[in-house]
């Protein structure tokens, strides 16, 4: 079954993918798989079960500070004691994989392990004592994973971005798509590392000469690293990691920073103790001795890069982890070119185990609905509101998966409440609202009003509605045995004109039973015609 709009390729089930890295098919009930980060600053966890129909669900995600590089960067050496933090970290995440029954676990090191020159040892502690093999990537190799994590959570599409993310040891710049970056790098630059080599007074407080010394090493350093990037040619950026997160927070806004905003921050984060910048509305405590180290890396980079203002991410290597081995399982969205938001609903479908077959269908019909509505003058929505309708009908029935009676409600809690990547509040509450009311009674001005919808986008989702109500009905067996259906105008009358292609008696007596609350829904009064067939 072909589903239109996913850039002509079949959404397929799972008949057995083969994992990224184990190359075991994925049995039938599934498999589970966990995930481990081991930064410089944090051990992070993500804990996930696949699917053999394409989907995946998140069962736990945890992360724990630990401050493996904390002495290093002085020494070379990885210290006793951030050793001992991080095998006791990892032995209790271990015991939350087993808790899970996790088949396999996916482990990697970054900065503070790979530069220790007491590495070896530290990974066979990590073997003997935590039971995990730990695997060290390079910087340009955690500069792809932090790519695929932060791009997964939409926003990015077709047009290139900046991706920097500043970790305890070392700082990770990208640029690139979606789907792929051109350019890598990993700096020896690092809110740990640069607080290490430029400390502040005695009571926390950082002078005008501290500043300026930090600011010509971290430029030092970019300089050198970003020199084979050439014109970036992108205002865009995303930013991630707890330190940038926190830098948004502080200055008030969590989903975006600017750059003014971040050499205000500074200004007020340098002058103060660091008992004083621990209470800071917005600042983790735990990072308060590390933040400005941090804030100045981003504020040199910012500068030098040309960006006025970042999009905040949660993303990072833990995420790329996973999309990286979703990538190579045959079945999953996360292995095609398709676009992040479609990517996403397209497994929230399967996460609910909707019938995909019928879903398709509904979208087929509900789309050519759509266009030749638009043709006839029916409606004047444009490509946005089409791609929302397609996402609706793909949803339609995800509530089935709590119960058929009154599902189009569940459905649209389901949708309102899920995790879509790259759509915004507003976009998804008109999927949602307009997967509610594919059955049963028709949208109301106050209904809708007390959604949160309201005006243009109330009349957008009656249309949507109207016409998902219509594409439901006409697979009202979940059999495909609509051939075409189109509108068409005759004078002033528009009319539906549905092509049999095969005994579709009931999805006709559905549609008839229907018409009365789609002229409604679409302000039209409807005719229905069945066309003659051979």
């Amino acid at each position: 079954m072909r589903c239109p709009g996913m850039d002509g390729r079949t959404p397929r089930l799972l008949a057995g993918g083969r994992g990224a890295v184990t190359g075991e098919a994925i049995p039938p009930g599934g498999r589970v798989v966990a995930f481990v980060d081991l930064g410089t600053n944090s051990v992070r966890l993500l804990i996930v079960r696949l699917d053999p129909n394409g989907s995946y669900a998140v069962l736990t995600r945890q992360k724990e500070t630990i401050r493996l590089g904390e002495g290093e960067f002085e020494t070379g050496l990885l210290q006793p004691a951030a050793m001992e933090r991080a095998v006791l970290v990892c032995s209790r995440f271990m015991e939350v994989a087993r808790g899970f029954s996790a088949d396999e676990v996916v482990a990697v090191a970054t900065s503070a392990s790979r530069e220790a020159q007491n590495r070896d040892e530290f990974l066979a502690l990590l073997r003997e004592r935590a039971g995990i093999a730990m695997r060290v990537i390079s910087g340009v190799e955690e500069a792809r994973l932090i790519h695929l994590g932060v791009a997964s959570g939409g926003g990015v599409g077709d047009e290139e971005a900046v991706f920097i993310d500043i970790g305890g040891g070392s700082t990770e710049v990208s640029v690139g798509t979606h789907h792929s970056s051109r350019h890598r790098a990993s700096l020896r630059l690092g809110a740990i590392r640069l607080s290490a080599l430029f400390p502040p007074d005695g009571d926390g407080r950082y002078g005008p000469d501290t500043h300026a010394a930090m600011r010509v090493h971290v430029l030092e350093g970019v300089r050198g690293a970003l020199g084979g990037f050439g014109d970036i040619g992108t205002l865009s950026a995303f930013g991630s990691s707890g330190t940038i997160e926190n830098l948004a927070a502080i200055a008030g806004d969590k989903n975006v920073l600017t750059y003014n905003g971040l050499c205000s921050t500074i200004r007020r984060l340098i002058g103060m103790t660091l008992a004083e910048r621990r209470v800071v509305a917005g600042m983790n405590p735990e990072r308060a001795d590390i933040i400005v180290g941090g804030a100045v890396i981003l504020e040199v980079l910012m500068a030098e890069i040309g960006i006025p203002e970042m999009r905040i991410s949660d993303r990072g290597v833990r995420e790329g982890l996973l999309i990286d081995y979703l990538s190579g399982i045959d079945g999953f969205p996360q292995g095609t070119p398709l676009p992040v938001r479609r990517q996403g609903v397209l497994q929230l479908a399967r996460l609910c185990r909707a019938d995909e077959g019928h879903s398709c269908e509904v979208v087929r019909l509900a789309l050519r609905l759509f266009d030749t509505g638009g043709e006839v003058g029916l409606h004047s929505l444009g490509e946005t509101e089409r791609e929302l309708l397609e996402y609706a009908a793909l949803l339609h029935d995800a509530g089935t998966l709590i119960s058929f009676r009154g599902h189009q409600n569940h459905s649209c809690y389901i949708i309102e409440n899920a995790s879509l990547p790259g759509l915004s509040r507003r976009e998804v509450r008109i999927i949602a609202q307009t997967a509610r009311f594919h059955r049963k009674k028709p949208p109301t001005k106050k209904v809708l009003e007390a959604a949160g919808v309201a005006g243009g986008d109330a009349r957008t989702v009656r249309i949507l509605s109207s016409i998902l109500r219509i594409a439901e009905n006409l697979d009202r067996s979940h059999r495909g045995f609509v051939r075409d259906a189109v509108f068409e105008k005759n004078g002033n009358m528009f009319r539906i004109v549905v092509t049999p292609g095969g005994e579709c008696d009931l999805e006709i007596w559905g549609l008839r039973d229907a018409l009365q609350d789609v002229e409604k829904g679409l302000g039209k009064r409807i005719d229905l015609v069945i066309a003659e067939t051979d």
